[in-house]
């Protein structure tokens, strides 16, 4: 394309408004140009950058499996109150209501909206693992936008999110997208460094943020000169540090009036003290399930309170479930806030004391004197508090603040701690249950309930067995049920129900008759035997309808087979012995009877012909002994040739041949 055929207004000046050389570039350039406080319009070169840096990310993220979605930028406001992410967010969740007085978040994440899309469209732990991610604008009402696009209100974001069934698929997933990230900021040949992260708002256990180093960063990156450790400034923690609270003190308490100067600096320009040798005090208000209401956190006037550690450490030391700093009549009508002194935490029963290890140290110290407009210079910790100091319910001291240049190494080997500004380019973590109790149901695995976990996990339950110790309960036997034979028990249970009506009751037995038509009983898959005939001197056999050999010209079926009582029995193979006593070949066996379509007369004249076994031509024909048969085959088969002659004149030549020439066949009804 030609430039005169494109939109690129370049500019020879910096803009007035652009403090970085990022944004002064961005502009300079034509990529992209500010509409209002925080949104811009992304211009041909603009969005063409954009794009290229969406592609990479969709070629990473293709590449570990996950599969590519786009989600709404309305959000109903009840999802975000079922989490309660309303109100961690605060003043930055944009809200808005349609004409019909319905609240409306533009999202600035979208994790309550895949969670109920996963809770409606996942049925089976055997959906998972599942990984979803989408690029979609995001929202948030940025208090102050500046930087040019690293601070807006409206915004280009990659969110991956995934689901699974234990913590070992879990922990591949994470190290999937760990590595994804990696080759996505090396392809774009971006500068990084990989920090431990708290998850704020979203919450989360275990967090990694990829940061760029700039000296325009709002993020702090805390990294040990040694090349062992790196966290943000939020989660970055501290070495052994030694404390004392029964230092002598260092003079008289000595009581100075400071009207209007609630702040560290000025306080301390003022009294002529350095903030280091100050004691900062701030009250938070506490949930708990003890009588405890207020929190009470002192560190050196030259650092700050790290609230993500202090709410740690008053769970674990007080069992305080949330904390909370606010500044309101209620809390200005018990405290002198601005002018708070540590001393009032152990006077006030339903209050506890936490102390940061650098605070809690003898020498001079100057704080607040707990009234309006004064402080106090010479502070003793032993002197003012008193005996309170030794009760571990009332007063605890831990590491509640942020991590400063100077400060020992958590590894402990000697190294001190680095700080750096830096940009957050990428983050990962490990979402939680917080989500999935709410908006998303429980999945079920043979019957047992399966609980969420971290990042989406689903964890099966065992459920203990009533008769064995420890172990699993078997498993039902409803499922081993045949198809058809379902609709016999809804017919059953609908025929049990009283007071709905007799139209209602027959209904489901009526479509029941119906699916049993539709899908008839199976045939079993070995049909059943012949039928085992009476026993006995006088049981007939049916007869069976045989085919004339093809060697004697016959055609059709010949005259039914038959035997006398004292013949083999149809259908089993006799031995020489038996052939011997019945007078046949023990070579040939009887065919087996299935046909009983015989004529009377056919029946009748059989069984004359073989009233009489010693007239019976059948016993003459089989009674050769193997040694009487020492002449040839020619005379063997001159002899057979008089017999079959002879019994041609009597009529019988047919079913005797037949016994004879042809082969038995199997007796099974499917061979």
């Amino acid at each position: 394309m030609r430039w005169t055929q494109t939109l690129i207004p370049t500019q020879k000046e910096n803009p007035a408004d652009a403090q970085i050389v990022s944004h002064q570039l961005m502009i300079r350039a034509g990529l992209i140009r500010q509409l209002t406080a925080g949104a811009y319009d992304f211009l041909p070169l603009g969005l063409r950058s954009l794009q290229k840096a969406a592609a990479i990310v969709r070629e990473e993220m293709n590449g570990i499996g996950a599969a590519e979605v786009l989600l709404p930028a309305l959000q109903p406001f009840e999802l975000w109150q079922q989490t309660g992410r309303d109100k961690s967010y605060g003043e930055n969740l944009m809200r808005l209501k349609d004409r019909h007085g319905r609240q409306i978040v533009l999202g600035p994440t979208h994790e309550e909206v895949i969670t109920e899309m996963v809770r409606a469209c996942v049925s089976s732990y055997r959906q998972l693992p599942l990984s979803l991610y989408q690029i979609q604008t995001k929202f948030r009402d940025e208090f102050r936008p500046r930087f040019g696009l690293l601070r807006v209100r409206e915004f280009l974001m990659k969110d991956a999110y995934s689901f699974h069934a234990t913590l070992a698929s879990l922990d591949k997933t994470y190290d999937d997208m760990y590595g994804a990230y990696q080759r996505i900021f090396t392809r774009c040949g971006i500068p990084f460094v990989v920090v431990e992260a708290e998850s704020g708002p979203i919450g989360g256990s275990a967090s990694h943020e990829f940061m760029a180093a700039c000296a325009a960063g709002e993020d702090v990156i805390v990294t040990s000169d040694k090349g062992n450790y790196a966290a943000n400034v939020e989660k970055a923690e501290t070495g052994e540090r030694p404390w004392t609270l029964s230092a002598e003190p260092s003079g008289a308490l000595e009581k100075v009036h400071t009207p209007g100067l609630p702040g560290i600096d000025d306080v301390g320009k003022f009294m002529k003290v350095k903030p280091k040798n100050m004691l900062k005090t701030l009250v938070f208000q506490a949930q708990s399930p003890t009588p405890v209401k207020w929190l009470v956190a002192v560190v050196r006037g030259d650092h700050d309170v790290n609230e993500t550690k202090l709410a740690k450490a008053a769970k674990e030391k007080f069992g305080i479930t949330s904390i909370q700093l606010n500044d309101t009549p209620e809390v200005r009508q018990q405290w002198a806030i601005g002018f708070v002194g540590p001393d009032a935490a152990t006077k006030a029963p339903d209050a506890v004391l936490m102390i940061d290890p650098d605070a809690a140290q003898g020498g001079f110290w100057a704080t607040g004197a707990n009234q309006a407009d004064y402080h106090v210079k010479h502070f003793n910790w032993f002197r003012e508090c008193g005996d309170q100091l030794a009760n571990p319910a009332r007063v605890g001291v831990a590491d509640v603040r942020n991590a400063a240049s100077g400060d020992p190494s958590p590894k402990n080997d000697g190294g001190k701690l680095v700080t750096s500004k830096g940009i957050e380019i990428g983050h990962v973590f490990k979402l939680g249950t917080r989500l999935l109790r709410g908006p998303v149901r429980q999945l079920h695995r043979r019957g047992r309930p399966a609980a969420a976990d971290d990042h989406g996990l689903l964890r099966h339950r065992r459920r203990p067995h009533p008769h064995r110790g420890g172990g699993v309960a078997p498993r039902r036997q409803g499922h081993r049920l045949a198809r058809r034979h379902r609709p016999l028990l809804r017919d059953h249970h609908a025929r049990e129900v009283r007071g709905r009506g007799e139209a209602r009751r027959r209904r489901p037995a009526r479509q029941a008759q119906r699916r049993r038509n539709r899908h008839p009983p199976r045939r079993p898959r070995c049909p059943p035997r012949r039928e085992v005939h009476r026993r006995g001197s006088d049981r007939v056999p049916p007869p069976r309808q045989h085919r004339r050999p093809r060697a004697e010209g016959g055609q059709g079926r010949t005259e039914a087979a038959d035997f006398s009582a004292s013949g083999p029995r149809p259908g089993r193979r006799i031995g020489r012995a038996g052939a011997e006593r019945a007078g046949v070949n023990a070579e040939r066996r009887p065919a087996p009877i299935s046909s009983r379509r015989a004529q009377s007369e056919e029946e009748q004249l059989e069984r004359e012909l073989f009233a009489d076994p010693e007239e019976a031509v059948l016993p003459s024909l089989g009674a050769f002994e193997e040694e009487d048969l020492d002449f040839g085959d020619g005379e063997v088969k001159r002899l057979l040739k008089e017999g079959e002659a002879s019994i041609r004149k009597e009529g019988t030549l047919d079913g005797t041949e037949a016994f004879l020439g042809r082969r038995q066949r199997r007796t099974h009804p499917r061979g």
